[in-house]
């Protein structure tokens, strides 16, 4: 059995996956208000950054200890390094259907990241690199292409920057989970929303040479424009707060909560759980169809998730038994 600290924190990656789910319900909303790529990625990192500060300022005053380590210059180097890894995933994610590949693909290209976080937790974090989670990742790579439908594409690999750049996003994204865990014992007294906090704060900061050069270059408008303007109607305010609320602070703070109690490569096979959520609420929300390979793909996905939570096996178990057995003898 699972213990209730155990379930806790599984629910914690699970809800965060669930969240990032709702992004792309919000950007539909508000896309159709002629609200651009780039001022939705702006009230994203906006509002995060704007409750960063909240959280910093709650802290200072009411824990000035663990506000002072956060200001060290070996623990904001971890917090600089998460911002761009946060940042530069967006704008890899943004920049990669800027220039034509499709959504699809990106997804499913940009989903590749718990190949990468298993690799580098084993290399860095000497994680165990063991068969169920070599199995877990097969389930989940089957879930994510039967949902992606590569079959139905166009093209495939057509546009080599696209792609790189989708690729990057997912990478961005595992060494953000990496990076996160190696840093723990150096906020191991720091509470999480506070790390939360400068982590929010730092990737607004890191995303902002991104804004001035779209603004520079020539970009379609859907895609490129910038009006803050568009944030005057109630309606787009509501989905902006969606969208910076569950899209950005509620799932980085549970990735944080988590990050110290699960293994990074456990966390991004479980993150996966986002597509599911992004059918779900396309078919209650947007009335889309459920279509057949979306119900295969989420049951690999199901399966992927499952597995990745059981425990770690019996022989273990096992062994314990023995020695249990013997004290008694």
């Amino acid at each position: 059995m699972m213990k209730r600290e155990d379930i806790s924190v599984h629910l914690a990656v699970l809800l965060a996956g669930l969240a990032f789910g709702t992004v792309p319900i919000f950007s539909v909303f508000l896309r159709n208000s002629h609200v651009s790529s780039i001022e939705q990625s702006f009230i994203r990192l906006i509002l995060g950054s704007l409750a960063g500060i909240g959280f910093i300022l709650i802290h200072a005053k009411r824990n000035r200890i663990s506000f002072q380590k956060s200001q060290t210059l070996s623990v904001q180097k971890t917090y600089v390094a998460q911002g761009l890894l946060l940042a530069t995933s967006l704008n890899c994610y943004l920049a990669s259907q800027v220039v034509g590949t499709p959504v699809g693909e990106t997804s499913l290209l940009a989903n590749m990241h718990p190949i990468v976080t298993l690799i580098l937790a084993w290399i860095f974090l000497q994680e165990s690199f063991d068969k169920k989670k070599i199995v877990s990742l097969l389930f989940a790579l089957c879930g994510l292409i039967f949902i992606t439908e590569p079959w139905d594409w166009t093209s495939f690999l057509s546009s080599i920057i696209g792609d790189i750049l989708a690729l990057l996003a997912g990478i961005s994204y595992a060494v953000y989970i990496i990076i996160g865990k190696i840093s723990v014992p150096k906020r191991n007294d720091i509470a999480p929303s506070l790390s939360l906090g400068w982590v929010l704060i730092w990737g607004f900061i890191m995303w902002l040479p991104f804004l001035f050069a779209t603004q520079l270059a020539s970009f379609p408008s859907e895609i490129s424009s910038f009006d803050l303007l568009t944030y005057t109607s109630i309606q787009n305010v509501i989905w902006g707060l969606g969208l910076g609320i569950l899209g950005n602070i509620v799932p980085f703070g549970l990735i944080m909560f988590s990050t110290s109690r699960l293994e990074s490569s456990k966390i991004s096979i479980m993150l996966l759980i986002e597509p599911i959520g992004v059918i779900v609420l396309g078919a209650i929300i947007l009335q889309e169809e459920i279509t057949l390979w979306y119900i295969i793909g989420g049951f690999f996905l199901i399966l992927a998730i499952i597995l990745i939570m059981s425990k770690k096996n019996k022989k273990k178990n096992h062994e314990k038994g023995k020695n249990i057995q013997k004290k008694k003898d």
